[in-house]
């Protein structure tokens, strides 16, 4: 199978083995486990898949580093310890000097010390183990100086002591073994490190990583990339993913996927005879005397990512800074400094004239705004209006007990604004931030997006992770192009959840784009300058007329 490489920015590189089985699926521990049971069941044994994997990972381990000659591999007691096996045997065979060390344990599972028959010259770390001392797979110990020594004198270890069942922090010989690795490459050793599937330390399923962790120079990932890797701490753990295809092709459902260029949804074609009334009305419902920046961002997303035509709700005298000429006004009366509850009815009026609404950008968190809020939902319900809920619109929805059901709706937390709605602290929606997106979904009875580091879409069933981005997306506005860019791909594909995947990717890549133009930090506004230069590869060029 071939690779596909490409550049995410923050994220480094991962590659994804071509035409695989679930080849965008980032499975949980318990899905994984699922998909392994469904295809051994199918016929194909655990060993099987063993050797599959150990094959697979050191062809991929020898393709990047082809002149590595003196191999550590580190084996713990589970099916991963089971894999690190597999892989000393097949680099004795092409004849490289490999040492393995396994980790002392109370139990190991039935498939590794198979593999471990099949091994010679392993040495034990951490004391006597039950098992490992009979049936003429008794192994002599290794102290922790030789260990040490090992370590440093190898020019690529392979980390094959803990896998995806990894639930809390590294103990007893496995945590010696992981603190032995760490202070080789704090003190500069030359050696490489493979982690087989998932980094010890390192929490697949929610990206957590533990005190004691190996930080990867590259991570094989069997069959899938699991979801956690693609999170932050852990991302920045695991060097470049690749995923090694060893043939688990089970029917599980797999709740969250990986979105990237290949599986994008695609804006609808513009006819050739198009007018602006035929690409979409968004209105921003948002900005305030002291705010009016904000909604400002979000028309300026909007309208570069095709949207035909954009209105601001405003009042006179919110509009000091220099207007976007392109955008029009829709002006309520009155001489207030925010919304109040009065205006539930002109703006509902005015939101009825429009495809899709953004609610939030500068809107302020007064309690006569909070009213008007409530009001406003309450009355767009009416006609399941499509809106996006974004900044403080959701922190005036946290303090109330209205959520969005009979809306069409995407709502855009950042993680502060997600732990209000759930009544939790930013810590605990950052711990998990897969939970907390589907939490959101369920809750609001909406679509969320989880923006941050590695940004979630869910829709109470199913999840998407668009990791693409750089670190200067982190800029005041952000937010607020966001919204109008997921505004505008509202009205150009063919349902809410198509806009919110096609809106954050979009997003995402345009602040690559401009980070890499500016050579450094980026203004929110440049974000939206570069999404127009991206939208032609999504069917937004005039089709062929001939």
């Amino acid at each position: 199978m071939s690779l596909v490489t490409q550049n995410h920015g923050s994220f480094g590189r991962y590659s994804l083995s071509d035409g695989r089985a679930h080849r965008f699926s980032l499975p949980s521990s318990v899905e994984m486990a699922l998909l392994d049971r469904q295809t051994i069941g199918a016929g194909i044994t655990g060993l099987e898949l063993m050797e599959r994997a150990g094959v697979a990972m050191v062809k991929q381990a020898r393709d990047v580093w082809p002149t590595a000659h003196n191999v550590l591999v580190l084996c713990g007691p589970g099916n991963n310890g089971g894999d690190g096996l597999v892989i000393a045997r097949y680099l004795r065979e092409q004849g490289l000097e490999v040492s393995v060390v396994i980790a002392s344990a109370r139990r190991y599972s039935a498939e590794c010390l198979e593999q471990l028959l099949r091994v010679h010259d392993a040495r034990v770390f951490g004391g006597a183990s039950p098992q490992v001392g009979v049936d003429g797979a008794g192994l002599l110990p290794i102290t922790r100086p030789e260990l040490r020594e090992l370590v440093a004198s190898s020019d690529l270890i392979f980390d094959a002591l803990l896998g995806t069942g990894q639930c809390e922090a590294p103990r007893g010989a496995i945590d010696e073994v992981v603190q032995v690795v760490r202070a080789a490459q704090a003190s500069g050793a030359a050696c490489r490190v493979v982690a087989v599937d998932v980094p010890t330390g390192i929490d697949g399923d929610t990206g957590a990583t533990y005190e004691s962790h190996v930080v990867a120079d590259l991570t094989l990932a069997v069959q899938c990339i699991k979801r956690g890797l693609l999170q932050f701490p852990a991302r920045a753990a695991c060097g470049r993913i690749v995923t090694v295809d060893i043939g688990i092709n089970g029917s599980t459902f797999v709740e969250y996927s990986l979105v990237t260029a290949e599986n994008l949804p695609s804006m609808l074609p513009r006819p050739l005879d198009v007018h602006k009334g035929m690409l979409g009305r968004v209105l921003i419902i948002g900005g305030s005397l002291a705010m009016p920046g904000a909604p400002m961002l979000s028309a300026l997303g909007a309208l570069r990512c095709g949207a035909g035509i954009v209105s601001r709700c405003v009042r006179k005298g919110w509009t000091t800074i220099p207007p976007l000429p392109e955008a029009m006004f829709e002006v309520l009366s009155g001489d207030s400094d925010v919304y109040q509850s009065g205006d539930v009815v002109a703006v509902a009026e005015m939101a009825a004239r429009y495809d899709v609404c953004v609610i939030g950008p500068g809107l302020g968190t007064e309690s006569t705004t909070a009213e008007f809020l409530v009001g406003l939902i309450n009355s767009l319900k009416a006609r399941s209006a499509r809106v996006i809920v974004d900044a403080d619109a959701l922190n005036l929805l946290a303090t109330s007990a209205v959520t969005l059901k009979g809306l069409s709706a995407i709502v855009t937390p950042h993680p502060g604004e997600a732990a209000r709605l759930l009544g939790i602290t930013n810590a605990q929606v950052q711990r998990d931030r897969f939970t907390a997106c589907r939490q959101i979904a369920l809750q609001m009875q909406a679509i969320s997006v989880l923006k941050g580091a590695g940004t979630l879409i869910h829709d109470g069933e199913e999840g998407k992770v668009v990791a693409e981005g750089t670190t200067y997306l982190a800029t005041p506005g952000s937010g607020d192009v966001l919204a109008g860019i997921i505004a505008a791909c509202a009205v150009r594909t063919r349902s809410l959840w198509e806009a919110a995947i096609l809106g954050v990717w979009l997003h995402a890549r345009a602040g690559m784009a401009a980070a890499d133009k500016r050579g450094g930090p980026i203004l929110a506004s440049e974000i939206a300058e570069q999404v127009g230069e991206l939208l032609g590869r999504f069917s937004d060029c005039n089709p062929a007329t001939g």
